[in-house]
């Protein structure tokens, strides 16, 4: 998701019409298109004199380093959930300088078997998200992620086991009473996809969602996402995160 100024979420009942209405997340002309990308723009070769660094990394470093300073890490694994090609990791080492990064990227079936071919040049591990997972980890890191998941809170509270810290970020939160799943177009086409491209998106009801979280473990400190803005049925839905500490 990012900042869209048209309405491009459109309600479904539920997660099979909003399924039964899509192309889906596992088009091969899109996943060849992100390994082409990565192919001729790999992110582990960052242009020479780009000093800037965007909101979301921003965030995501912060979030790290709150867990790397109370927990005085020096090594830390990272669970990046529905990571894509893992670009996350490559500003977080940049600007988190002295730490022994090990990165794994969860992504579904055919994405984790696109990517994997980079794993020697990027330093990246990328995963099924579909294995067992049996080895625990300081972080799993969900930016962009949850919402597309066909049971969010399920996966999230699996990943809680196994992890000492939650960081969710980039979702976005409505003051409804129940959770909508919707049907996100792109009509304009867009980096990687074409006009005919949809799949299901969630927005989630914001204190059905909290409540959930505090099952899991207590919140170490929310932000918003002013460069990341929503339209929703007429309404600006600004994007969020949260740090969370794993009871």
């Amino acid at each position: 998701m990012a900042t869209t100024s048209s309405e491009t979420f459109f309600r479904s009942k539920d997660y099979q019409e909003a399924i039964n209405k899509s192309s889906g997340y596992e088009n091969s002309n899109l996943i060849e298109k992100l390994v082409e990308n990565n192919k001729n723009n790999p992110p582990w070769k960052e242009k020479e004199g780009n000093l800037y660094i965007e909101h979301r990394q921003l965030e995501l470093c912060t979030a790290l380093m709150w867990v790397i300073c109370k927990n005085k890490y020096t090594d830390i694994k990272i669970s990046d959930v529905g990571g894509g090609n893992g670009y996350l990791f490559f500003s977080s080492k940049k600007n988190i300088p002295g730490i022994n990064w090990n990165w794994t990227v969860f992504e579904s079936d055919a994405v984790a078997l696109a990517y994997a071919q980079f794993e020697e040049e990027s330093g990246i591990k990328w995963q099924s998200s579909n294995i067992q997972i049996k080895k625990n980890s300081e972080v799993a890191l969900f930016s962009c992620t949850l919402q597309y998941l066909k049971s969010p809170l399920k996966e999230l509270k699996k990943y809680a086991l196994h992890h000492k810290y939650l960081i969710i970020t980039r979702v976005p939160f409505i003051n409804e009473d129940s959770h909508i799943i919707t049907r996100q177009t792109f009509p304009n086409g867009g980096e990687y996809q074409d006009k005919n491209t949809s799949w299901p998106a969630w927005f989630f009801s914001k204190e059905k969602f909290l409540a959930e979280i505090c099952k899991i473990g207590d919140i170490v400190y929310q932000w918003k996402i002013p460069s990341e803005v929503l339209l929703f049925e007429g309404e600006n839905i600004i994007m969020e995160g949260m740090l969370i500490r794993v009871n």
